[in-house]
């Protein structure tokens, strides 16, 4: 299991949006999102229903979700975290922002790890 860790700014010095990532890995693995996902830490950036997961997920330390649901709505609301970790409850893989400070995918599937090396430019494998 790897974690890329992805440092690229927008123009005005903005950690990227997190839709790009989730773009690139539904292109390239679109069972990436599939299943049962649990809402670890969310700390409400922006947006009604980001603060209702935030609210959740501090009520109940563990959040359970559908994945291809969130993420969906993740891809298309103007909603945004400032800090979000997203588990997949059957395997260790991870979705997520750090802090507003990176942005981060933990897996072991390689050819998502490669595309993911290629796409962003500033990034840490670890």
């Amino acid at each position: 299991m790897k974690i890329v860790q992805i440092f690229d700014l927008e123009q005005d010095n903005i950690l990227i949006d997190i839709r790009k990532l989730l773009t690139l890995v539904y292109k390239k693995s679109p069972s990436f999102f599939e299943g049962q996902w649990c809402i670890k830490e969310a700390t409400c950036g922006y947006g009604e229903k980001a603060c209702e997961y935030d609210e959740k997920v501090n009520d109940n330390k563990n959040f359970f979700i559908d994945g291809t649901d969130f993420f969906h709505w993740l891809n298309t609301t103007e909603d945004y975290f400032y800090h979000l970790k997203v588990y997949k409850v059957i395997s260790n893989e991870e979705i997520g922002i750090f802090d507003s400070t990176f942005l981060y995918i933990k897996t072991d599937q390689e050819e998502l790890l490669q595309a993911i090396s290629e796409f962003f430019k500033d990034i840490k494998v670890i």
